[in-house]
């Protein structure tokens, strides 16, 4: 069985969130968040987790992760939520999309009149632009650089 975190709040969060409630000038996830802590706060309604997820539609493990942040990291982290801190890498910068359209309009290759979304993305990886793209890719980067391979001219 999980570990159920016992949240007691101090006088001064219980007087913070009642000021964020009555004021409604928080976001609307933070309204919530707050009336969930104050329902399951033991100092407070000390509701059982199932009636809470029942009255504010959420499910009983939404509950319990916002209690245990709230023990742990304290009711600001509870209440905002935490920043994200891992960013993907994006793999489509402006040099690849530089070489997109450079090759977009030159001859397209042997045998095929026309360059085709796949035989750009195949060409692009063949090439080393990028280690993998495929060709919806290819066409959304074409689309914004209001490019059209399947065109007489490009450019």
């Amino acid at each position: 069985m999980a570990e159920r975190y016992r949240l007691k709040l101090t006088e001064e969060e219980q007087t913070y969130l009642m000021g964020i409630l009555s004021k409604k000038k928080a976001s609307a996830k933070q309204v919530v968040r707050g009336q969930v802590i104050l329902a399951v706060a033991e100092n407070g309604l000390n509701k059982v987790d199932t009636e809470v997820s029942r009255l504010y539609g959420l499910s009983t493990k939404s509950i319990e992760r916002l209690r245990k942040r709230c023990c742990q990291e304290g009711l600001q982290v509870a209440l905002a939520g935490k920043k994200r801190e891992v960013f993907k890498e994006k793999k489509l910068t402006g040099e690849v999309e530089a070489k997109l359209s450079m090759l977009a309009c030159i001859t397209p290759p042997a045998g095929h009149e026309r360059w085709t979304l796949q035989l750009l993305a195949d060409k692009m990886v063949a090439l080393n632009y990028i280690d993998a793209i495929s060709h919806t890719s290819v066409g959304v980067l074409l689309k914004k650089m209001n490019l059209n391979p399947g065109a007489r001219r490009c450019g």
